[in-house]
């Protein structure tokens, strides 16, 4: 879903978007004749970005931001220079249209997702679904376009599939530059389509994208990563001064960008502590959890980016993690992980990866199930917390480690 707007006003306001700060410029335009509208100092954007950027103006400006204009979609897609729509269709039907052209351009919108472990994801699906969109226009030079949230969250992502698309730009943006393009991809409000929580993440995507899921095979599900080599030394001298101790390491990561899909830190203490008496690993945790074992260390100082985090993963021997990016990472580098998830069915996050076994902590009838994230009320969203929280005291620590065993086992079946 797009939504288009325009204000009376020429406003600046900045965005902090997950730790990322970035400045904004909407041009006034005067009032305008909805029978015709013109597409010059037109913006669109994903309703929760546009929904951000209200709250931002209300805060940051004030009366003095005078009147947001939102316009009919209608008014804008019905137009004969808006472009076509690809998404949710067949791909090669659709992609038909454009044959013989010498050149098509098309405008991926909230490219591919703004969390990290979405956007890995959804990068894959970006991989195979350009592969068949040229295949499909032989001849036809296709030029992609990525418009994204927070492009430099997601950059050290996006770039490994550079040049298979062209040119990023953040959004909100001016719709004079969208309708530059032949054709769009809208992958905005992903939370709010129906099948998110009924199928797997990245045959979602393919959906999304035009793609019927069960035509792709199950190793182009799969995640792929490169990681940095500029940081990888440094953090393999992290994991070899730990490994003179001789013990195996595992990975406990605890946190997620929503508290009801994470543990409080208390809860992470009492687990890892009862792995240790357990079992003979060595835990690390880049969560800046502070723990007084002398097998225990938090790393979250030396994993200041992504490339950092992945590059841990994929040193580790074993991972144990929440829902979140954790564990489409370890599954890059066939890292043994159980991932545990407390408002969604694992079939739906890990199906595709052979070494991550997923621990269901939520039914389908709990009051949390298909959230993904806590409510914006404090008081609710505190209940919400605990009641996730009571789940956890209820998980024994030895059928975590049960789990951990079962995906091990994974390996020695290659």
């Amino acid at each position: 879903m797009i939504i288009f707007f325009y204000f009376d006003k020429t406003i600046k306001v900045s965005q902090n978007n997950m730790g990322f700060i970035y400045e904004h410029k909407f041009e006034k335009r005067p009032d305008i004749n909805d029978q015709n509208i013109p597409f010059e100092k037109i913006y669109f954007s994903t309703p929760s970005d546009f929904r951000n950027h209200m709250d931002n103006i209300k805060k940051q400006v004030g009366e003095d931001a005078g009147k947001t204009h939102i316009v009919s979609p209608p008014k804008i897609v019905e137009r004969d220079e808006f472009p076509k729509h690809i998404g949710f269709q067949d791909l090669e039907k659709v992609v038909d249209q454009f044959k013989g052209k010498p050149k098509v351009k098309i405008a991926v919108l909230n490219a591919m997702s703004n969390a990290l472990g979405d956007h890995l994801i959804g990068m894959q699906a970006f991989d195979y679904w350009q592969e068949k969109v040229r295949s499909f226009l032989p001849g036809t030079q296709v030029e992609i376009s990525f418009y994204q949230l927070n492009p430099y969250r997601v950059g050290s992502i996006t770039k490994q599939w550079h040049p298979k698309f062209d040119q990023v730009f953040m959004l909100p943006n001016r719709l004079s530059r969208l309708v530059e393009y032949d054709a769009f991809i809208d992958l905005g409000s992903l939370l709010m389509r129906d099948n998110f929580n009924t199928q797997s993440m990245i045959d979602f995507f393919f959906e999304a994208m035009s793609i019927d899921p069960k035509t792709v095979p199950n190793d182009k599900k799969r995640i792929k990563y490169k990681l940095n080599e500029d940081t990888v030394e440094m953090r393999k001298n992290i994991i070899r001064n730990i490994r003179s101790l001789g013990r195996p390491i595992l990975m406990f990561h605890h946190t997620s960008t929503s508290p009801i899909r994470g543990m409080t830190n208390g809860r992470a203490r009492q687990f890892i502590n009862e792995i240790i008496e357990k079992t003979d690993y060595f835990v690390v945790s880049a969560c800046g959890l502070e723990l007084n074992n002398k097998r225990f260390m938090d790393i979250k100082r030396f994993s200041e980016t992504f490339d950092h985090f992945a590059t841990f993963i994929s040193l580790v021997d074993a991972i144990i993690t929440v829902d979140t990016s954790t564990y489409h990472i370890s599954d890059a580098f066939n890292i043994p992980t159980v991932a545990m998830f407390t408002t969604i069915d694992p079939k739906y996050r890990c199906v595709y990866y052979p070494h991550v076994v997923g621990m269901k902590l939520e039914e389908e009838d709990g009051k949390l199930y298909g959230r993904h994230k806590a409510s914006v009320k404090k008081e609710v969203a505190f209940e919400e917390i605990k009641y996730v929280d009571d789940k956890w005291e209820k998980l024994k620590t030895d059928d975590i480690l049960e789990a951990l065993d079962k995906a091990k086992s994974t390996l020695k079946e290659e």
